[in-house]
């Protein structure tokens, strides 16, 4: 199956017109950050949109086809939407005829600016979370944003409600971003991702997954059979981040601030660190509830005692290997032959980031170990 690209509707996903046959090139990255940019690069001269002779209604058209912020570009094959991008800028070169878009997702695109009020209601503006689990607390956050009337609708699924730990008090006169919410929950050993899909109608809707991981369904892969999908494999442990200990300043000013911490102890009760002393401080302004900052102190330790194992590769799709492999969440279980450096333990990695290019039929993934 060939690449899929199609214009949509920002703010309700509605399908505007298939542009495949006019795409010149198109690459693009998703990742579990919902951060990932893309590159379009359109040939409109000599196109289907136009006359010989381009009127006024025709370039009027196109306008309105790619606008800024209230139309993405949706990029998908055998049936997965690989990507879903929100249009951030756009150039056209009169030489040429082409015209390239920058697209943003949609997490970067719209909760980084959005408060939790509209301009002239900040007062409005609280939102006190008290006993949620992840998927109660974003389901709260969505409702700060998406309910407010016209212009702040997006297509996205909230997840049901559930009680658990989770309690915050976000004020107005902190002028937190939506963006800045749902850190403070990830940062409690949680994630969040908007995984897009295809809904009825051809409608461009966005699936909330708010859980202590995001867990597609597990891949078997051959990385050193002679006809593997694999090429460009790369391993790398980076351990800039490994620490034994990380003390939280939240909100407040010096000795009257929160502090919370996690150490080395908390982890492996009575053992000593393996690595020499690495304790930081890290602030998070923004938390007034301790039981949080103890929370995301604990979380940072677990992620951050050791170092960060990934891979980088390309995989070439085929009949077996499709663009679902690709998507940020997917496991895969890799088995190859023992050599300088690994044996041939079979080790699973989870996919965090996803590059794809229409002109080809290869995923660029980077994948981090998961479990031992």
């Amino acid at each position: 199956m060939v690449w899929e690209v199609d214009v949509h509707e920002s703010w309700e996903g509605k399908p505007l017109l298939d542009i495949a046959e006019i795409v010149e090139s198109s690459k693009q990255t998703t990742n579990l950050g919902g951060t990932g940019t893309g590159t379009h690069v359109l040939q409109l001269r000599g196109s289907g949109l136009f006359s010989k002779q381009p009127t006024a209604a025709e370039r009027a058209f196109a306008r309105s086809l790619f606008r800024l912020w209230a139309s993405k570009i949706v990029v998908r094959r055998d049936g997965v939407t690989a990507y879903d991008g929100w249009i951030a800028k756009r150039r056209f070169d009169p030489q040429a005829g082409t015209l390239t878009l920058t697209t943003v997702e949609m997490r970067a695109a719209i909760f980084r600016v959005r408060l939790t009020y509209p301009v002239k209601r900040h007062l409005e503006g609280d939102l006190i979370v008290t006993n949620r689990g992840p998927e109660g607390a974003v389901r709260a956050i969505l409702g700060k944003t998406l309910d407010w009337g016209y212009g702040f609708f997006i297509p996205i699924d909230k997840p049901a409600d559930s009680a658990g730990s989770f309690s915050a008090s976000w004020y107005w006169y902190q002028h937190l971003t939506i963006e800045d919410l749902l850190q403070q929950v990830e940062d409690t050993g949680h994630e969040v991702y908007f995984r897009p899909y295809r809904a009825a109608g051809d409608v461009a809707r966005y699936q909330t997954v708010a859980a202590p991981e995001v867990l597609g369904e597990t891949r078997p892969i051959s990385l050193s059979a002679a006809q593997s999908a694999v090429t460009s494999l790369a391993d790398e442990e980076d351990g800039a981040r490994m620490l034994t200990g990380i003390e939280y300043q939240g909100n407040g000013t010096d000795q009257d601030a929160l502090y919370a911490g996690s150490n080395w102890d908390d982890l492996y009760p009575g053992q000593d660190p393996t690595v020499p002393n690495r304790d930081t401080i890290r602030n998070a302004k923004d938390v007034t509830d301790v039981n949080v900052l103890r929370d995301t102190a604990l979380a940072d330790m677990r992620r951050d005692h050791q170092p960060t194992v990934g891979r980088k590769f390309d995989l070439q799709m085929n009949a077996t290997v499709t663009a679902a492999w690709g998507m940020p969440g997917e496991m895969l279980e890799t088995k190859q032959r023992a050599d300088e450096w690994n044996d041939d333990t079979p080790k699973t990695y989870r996919v965090v980031s996803c590059t794809t290019d229409v002109g080809t039929d290869t995923l660029g993934l980077d994948i981090k170990r998961h479990g031992s």
